[in-house]
């Protein structure tokens, strides 16, 4: 389908919403807003071409005529030129204050080779003060095929700036000399818990660093930010998820650091969002995790009208890749080099049964939804029973639980899950092959990834499939790229890829509801949003394009013109 002309795009709301004329008679109810001429995708599945707005909240849907008793005066009406309106997309999972701060740092090109990686790091250190530290990221395990990645990359590129990159997954770290030296990292030092500290053949360490209690040993000497430069991140990020359509977000990693932004963004009128944000509990087998009972305690200081500090983020386990640190069910294809007695070879379960138990119990007694971190079968089951246990110890509280990824969730935990009220939530960047899948592939097998990301399996069970960008471990906060590939399970645009667990594909409608009907039931607010009737609020976005007519390998470059949060024009394309 063309585009439609792009004199829609204008600069304000002044210039956007063009003032309409009194009826001949006068409605009890006049909107404040009717949007008119378009192709609106109603809560039913159909189409409308019309729909009345009055303080926020959808009047009616119909067409141009049954709309017209809503108008008055003072009504202004935007003439949507056959342009497309969907309910505004809720992302289930993202660490926005981190993404504000990716788009600021070291950023390394996509799958980026050794080479670019180096030339990119040097400029990066060319512009920095020495002693500055250079991060960013993200680099893929996979593009090193000739020789190891170690530390003496990094040192040539920037010999006198410390220097720490993130992989794609978020759950690897590379670090130079500099930045080991001032962690105080040698081949004595060992692996934290839950963490791992790769090593040369020699015993000294490479730079390599396996899941955050690793990496926070460098992170933590990275100078802190202030909460104005915080805020101004968050503020940045969110104007780029608002301009991807994301009206609704979830925050996976909230910390005090990151709802301290939010709550400077919300008190100035600046969040326009609705944000939940999963304040994160890690498992200290030394005692009670201190700094998050601190936060835990004090987090409805932070409650806002639109930011609800109503989750509760766990990591149990960490990525499927060359790191093996997935907790998996059967082991891996091959050991990992350097991994004494293969220990790793079922990967890492960063919290014991009894104590995921213990935890979830608590924490859907209070009320609090869970968002469980699992990429690995083993930690799905787990997960699931922790959710078990809360229902038999606590009775249905009414909260649905999360657990995030999902990459290879076996049947018997989707079916089982479903009747726990558990919600499974996908990856929007891991449906193709790409150099995070590819090194997937080759730790997990061929055979495994015939159910890899079992969508088609979560929905025909009847459960609530969700998805989240991960950004910014995933490029971008960009639903379309899902939305294709949930579908097509090729690169978007395709490609001569064989598709990735085709039997796991969906349609285009489903692909749409996990993104808006599902998600709002997952979010706990689908009375307010997550379709358009009427009676919900107003959140809603106008598409360059109707993804239901437009070829399918097209969809991922959908661009969003307007976004509409409570019937405020929140977001214009230039």
């Amino acid at each position: 389908m063309k585009a439609q002309p792009s004199s829609f795009a204008l600069t304000s709301i002044t210039g956007l919403l063009l003032f309409g004329v009194a009826s001949a008679q006068s409605p009890a109810t006049p909107a404040d807003t009717i949007l008119t001429n378009g192709q609106i995708y109603t809560a039913d599945g159909t189409w409308a071409e019309a729909l009345a707005i009055k303080s926020g909240v959808i009047l009616a849907v119909g067409d141009n005529t049954s709309v017209q008793p809503y108008r008055a005066a003072t009504t202004k009406v935007m003439d949507l030129g056959g342009r497309t309106v969907l309910p505004g997309f809720h992302d289930m999972h993202m660490h926005p204050l981190q993404g504000g701060y990716s788009l600021r740092s070291c950023g390394l090109k996509r799958e980026a080779t050794p080479s670019e990686i180096r030339e990119t790091v040097s400029l990066c250190a060319a512009k920095a003060k020495p002693g500055d530290w250079i991060t960013g990221g993200r680099w893929v395990n996979d593009v090193f095929k000739t020789a190891p990645q170690d530390r003496a990359l990094l040192d040539e590129a920037a010999p006198n700036n410390p220097v720490i990159l993130t992989d794609e997954t978020g759950h690897s770290s590379w670090a130079n000399s500099l930045a080991l030296k001032m962690a105080g990292i040698t081949k004595e030092t060992p692996n934290p818990v839950n963490g791992v500290i790769e090593h040369r053949p020699d015993g000294e360490p490479n730079g390599l660093l396996r899941e955050a209690p690793a990496a926070n040993l460098v992170r933590s000497k990275i100078p802190p930010t202030s909460p104005e430069e915080d805020a101004e991140a968050l503020r940045l990020a969110l104007q780029t998820t608002l301009a991807a359509g994301i009206t609704t977000l979830q925050d996976a990693a909230a910390s005090r650091q990151t709802l301290t932004a939010f709550t400077i963004l919300a008190d100035r009128g600046e969040l326009k969002q609705r944000v939940k944000a999963c304040i994160t509990w890690t498992y200290n087998p030394s005692g009670a995790d201190r700094n998050f009972e601190a936060v835990y305690n004090e987090r409805n200081l932070y409650r806002r009208d639109r930011l609800e500090p109503s989750c509760v983020k766990i990591f149990g386990d960490g990525v499927p890749g060359e790191g093996h640190t997935a907790g998996m069910l059967d082991p891996y294809t091959a050991p990992v080099p350097g991994d004494k007695d293969n220990a790793r070879r079922n990967g890492i379960l960063n919290v014991p049964q009894d104590v995921m138990n213990k935890m979830v119990t608590r924490f859907d007694k209070d009320g609090m939804a869970m968002m469980i971190h699992c990429t690995g079968d083993a930690c799905a089951r787990e997960a699931v029973n922790a959710v078990a246990a809360a229902r038999e110890a606590n009775g249905w509280s009414g909260v649905l639980h999360q657990i995030a990824h999902d990459n290879f969730t076996t049947a018997a935990d989707l079916k089982r899950g479903r009747q726990l009220g558990v919600s499974f939530e996908f990856s929007a960047y891991l449906y193709y092959l790409n150099g995070v899948t590819r090194d997937y592939l080759k730790a997990i097998g061929p055979q495994r990834f015939t159910r890899y990301k079992p969508v088609r399996e979560a929905i025909d069970d009847g459960a609530i499939a969700l998805e989240g960008s991960d950004w910014p471990v995933s490029p971008a906060p960009n639903p379309w790229i899902a939305v294709e590939t949930l579908i097509t399970r090729k690169k978007p645009g395709g490609s001569e890829d064989p598709p990735l667990a085709p039997n796991e594909a969906i349609t285009l409608k489903e692909a749409i509801d996990i993104y808006t009907v599902n998600a709002a039931k997952q979010f706990g607010n689908s009375d307010q949003v997550g379709s358009i009737k009427p009676g919900l609020f107003a959140d809603l976005i106008v598409l360059d394009r109707n993804p239901f007519k437009v070829p399918i390998t097209t969809v991922h470059d959908t661009k969003v013109e307007t976004a509409i949060i409570n019937g405020e024009v929140v977001y214009q394309a230039p």
